[in-house]
């Protein structure tokens, strides 16, 4: 079975922190106040995204990103006009996308159903957040299908798990506390993350990259990876180094806002939108 494996040393995130964000992440959306199907935050519309069924925030909860469209925009007949001609950006292939709350949970899990449509795909998904304000993992599943020539092969399945407990705890021998598995017709994917910690705190990652041919493709990738190696070895590592160095020119600056200020912020910028 081909493989690949690549290793890169990224700035931690502290645990604290990591919590701290996700209980004010909660307690902000938890503050959001619907009315006619607009969310409010201390009076303030809150753009692109509509409340369109069920209780905030409680099972059964629905929303909708609403592209092209700004607060108050969204209500009456006039929002209705502006959803029914609204178009996503450019590079967007599913205009319709759709939120279920399914868990919401301080203490036990946060579990979202997503789902989304285009002309010719649609795509579904469910996020789960076990945990609460302390979160120990996190996974997420979903299923991708489309439509029109070859749609046999338009389709596929990933699942993800991150053990975030392992991760922090991780000292490099342990099983992988990230996986990620995709599922194709002509081929199946497994990625795994081990982590290890440097002298001065930073992670140092080795992701290792399994394939597998599916039915009459499995030949098709074995002799692709056997004459294409040193090409696709090079890519794989390009690729994760700039993901890595787009992590750690981040996190720093990501590190240094307080967890905390995340409501200050969210009201001052939806008050800075609506002065324009």
């Amino acid at each position: 079975m081909p493989s690949l494996r690549h290793t890169v040393t990224l700035e931690s995130l502290p645990r604290r922190w990591v919590e701290e964000m996700v209980a004010s992440l909660h307690r902000l959306l938890e503050e959001l106040h619907p009315e006619n199907g607009i969310l409010h935050l201390e009076g303030e519309p809150v753009p692109d995204v509509r409340h369109t069924a069920g209780r905030h925030l409680t099972p059964g909860a629905r929303y909708e990103v609403v592209w092209n469209e700004d607060g108050d925009e969204a209500a009456g007949e006039a929002g209705a006009r502006n959803r029914e001609q609204s178009q996503a950006p450019p590079g967007v292939d599913f205009p319709q996308v759709g939120v279920e709350v399914v868990e919401w949970g301080r203490t036990g899990s946060t579990r979202l159903r997503l789902t989304a449509s285009g002309p010719q795909s649609e795509a579904h998904g469910e996020v789960t957040l076990h945990g609460g304000y302390r979160p120990a993992s996190l996974t997420a599943e979903g299923e991708f299908r489309g439509d029109g020539p070859l749609a046999r092969y338009r389709r596929g399945a990933f699942k993800a798990g991150l053990d975030l407990t392992r991760w922090w705890a991780s000292d490099g021998r342990s099983p992988a506390p990230l996986t990620v598995g995709i599922r194709h017709p002509l081929l199946r994917v497994l990625v795994q993350a081990t982590v290890d910690r440097t002298r001065n705190g930073r992670w140092r990652i080795t992701v290792l990259t399994t394939f597998h041919g599916r039915g009459w493709a499995r030949p098709l990738v074995a002799v692709t990876c056997l004459f294409a190696r040193a090409r696709i070895r090079s890519g794989y590592r390009t690729g994760l180094d700039e993901m890595a160095g787009n992590w750690n020119k981040g996190v720093p600056q990501a590190v240094a806002t307080s967890p905390g200020s995340l409501r200050d912020e969210a009201v001052a910028g939806l008050r800075a939108r609506d002065q324009r």
